[in-house]
């Protein structure tokens, strides 16, 4: 395991259910965009949504994160992403990420390596680490819902 990761729903600034706190219930039947089959992002998202008993109305899928973002930010639905991918367009105010009463949303990030890796591999993932640990530690410092806010 490299670091943890949390999927958030993403909206643009303007949506209805942009307010601070959703449940359940709000999501029931909301448009949105997924990221192709097979992606562990829209697989955990819809596990979640499944074991809550919702039902939302796909619009649109996409491959990659980047296009979902410009989706969402265009208005043509919400969707589920990671929260590390959001981070620069939360800050500022390009979209919209309410907290959810969801169980189930947070994650382990792992790193994939052959049986035996490289010095290459080994030099790699020892860098990763260290970003992952600063990241989790400027996160921890920054975020507002983390301090409270």
């Amino acid at each position: 395991m490299i670091g943890h990761d949390t999927l958030r729903l993403i909206l643009p600034p303007g949506h209805p259910l942009n307010r601070p706190q959703l449940n359940a219930a709000d999501l029931q039947g909301l448009p949105v965009i997924w990221r192709e089959s097979g992606s562990g992002t829209r697989e955990v998202a819809e596990g979640v949504l499944r074991q809550a008993g919702v039902t939302v109305r796909p619009v649109l899928e996409l491959a990659g994160t980047e296009a979902i973002k410009e989706a969402v930010i265009s208005g043509l639905g919400a969707a589920f992403v990671s929260e590390l991918s959001v981070r620069r367009e939360r800050a500022a105010g390009q979209l919209a990420s309410p907290a959810l009463t969801l169980p189930g949303l947070n994650r382990d990030l792992t790193a994939l390596t052959p049986d035996v890796p490289s010095r290459t591999a080994h030099a790699l993932l020892d860098e990763l680490l260290a970003l992952s640990h600063r990241e989790q530690t400027l996160g921890k410092q920054t975020d507002p819902e983390q301090a409270g806010g």
